[in-house]
């Protein structure tokens, strides 16, 4: 039997699958704060390699609670989690 995935979840690209690729962290960011990757991207640089960080949605938003779920599932499996609200995020250049 088939096991349904959600369908916007996708396997990374395969030379990311390789066992000798290991990422250094992960970012998880709402859609609206790409064009501030250079901003969430240099704390994400700086933290511990394997922790992931987490970006909040505005307090308003209805991804803020799902948001904050995918939180507690990383740290219930182990993981660091870092999470910082889009107004804390260090400004630097757009």
């Amino acid at each position: 039997m088939r096991r349904s995935h959600h369908p916007s979840w996708r396997r990374g690209p395969r030379i990311l699958r390789r066992p000798q690729v290991e990422l250094d962290n992960i970012t998880l960011v709402p859609a609206h704060l790409l064009p501030r990757k250079a901003e969430y991207q240099t704390v994400a640089n700086a933290l511990p390699r394997g922790d992931i960080l987490l970006v909040l949605p505005p307090a308003d938003s209805p991804e803020r609670a799902t948001m904050q779920r995918v939180a507690q599932i990383f740290r219930a499996k182990g993981r660091r989690v870092t999470v910082l609200t889009e107004e804390r995020l260090p400004v630097g250049r757009r």
